[in-house]
């Protein structure tokens, strides 16, 4: 399949769903930034865009795909059950994030037509830090269809 102008559909929704998640002041009070690549000794809690995982889906009218992508929640450094080393935090901000792309479609994406933009799962893991701590993170996926923009 021949994408318009060359360019994976990927590239544009990561943009847009960067995009979506920076703009939103809600989460900007929740998290330290929204990254693609997480800077050297980034604050936390922050999240990022992870892995995508693109297909093609092709219909009679128009080229388009079908894309999995993580977004990756990272939570802060705090101590005790209540502070942000448990799950609270991570959920709190990961509800956020769920308020914003899941189960939409109103995503802009360039050169696309956004058909839908479904939550498909969410897992809190545990991850050490440099102090050796078991710091919770999460992994929210969201499945989005799109597909190429006719201009008359």
């Amino acid at each position: 399949m021949v994408y318009p102008d060359s360019n994976l559909p990927s590239l544009a929704v990561q943009a847009a769903l960067w995009s979506k998640l920076n703009a939103d002041s809600t989460l900007s009070g929740l998290v330290t930034g929204v990254f693609d690549a997480v800077p050297d000794n980034q604050a936390y809690p922050y999240v990022q865009l992870g892995i995508v995982n693109e297909r093609p889906y092709l219909t009679l009218s128009r080229p388009g795909a079908i894309m999995l992508h993580d977004i990756r929640i990272f939570g802060g450094g705090g101590e005790g059950a209540g502070g942000t080393l448990g799950n609270k935090q991570v959920l709190e901000i990961a509800n956020r994030v769920n308020q914003l792309l899941g189960n939409r479609t109103d995503l802009v994406v360039t050169g696309w037509d956004v058909v839908a933009t479904w939550y498909n799962g969410f897992q809190i893991l545990t991850d050490p830090d440099e102090a050796n701590r078991k710091l919770r993170s999460g992994v929210a996926q969201y499945r989005t269809i799109v597909q190429q923009t006719v201009t008359p």
